[in-house]
């Protein structure tokens, strides 16, 4: 499900971003708040755990399933110091992608929308 939704996610900026190059968005400020938000919303929670869990077992963290009835519900990792700085980690990646789509799409938008010249072909001037 991680997998799915972070693709997911990513491929639905793409139209965005395409827009954005052609200069085709008006207000590039407030799309690209949008579709930022939008983003971290659908793939924020995934790659926060993603991150986290591949950064804590990498470094050879194991989860404590506990014993009884209950067990394997709810696992505890065994180093906490370890557990926090990778949730740390996936934290910042996860609020980072987010924030390069949100610069990537407002500046290719304003960048396009500046650019932009508008001729007038009438002259006003009567004498």
């Amino acid at each position: 499900m991680n997998e799915w939704m972070i693709v997911v996610g990513l491929l639905g900026i793409i139209p965005f971003i395409f827009a954005a190059r052609k200069g085709d968005i008006e207000k590039p400020f407030a799309v690209a708040l949008a579709v930022a938000l939008g983003l971290l919303v659908l793939i924020g929670p995934p790659v926060l755990n993603s991150v986290a869990l591949n950064i804590y077992t990498q470094g050879g963290g194991e989860f404590d399933s506990g014993q009884g009835d209950y067990s394997g519900e709810v696992s505890t990792p065994l180093d906490q110091d370890s557990w926090n700085l990778a949730n740390g980690i996936g934290l910042v990646i996860c609020n980072l992608i987010p924030l390069l789509i949100f610069v990537t799409i407002w500046v290719l938008g304003k960048r396009n929308h500046s650019n932009s010249v508008t001729i007038n072909s009438t002259n006003t001037d009567e004498n």
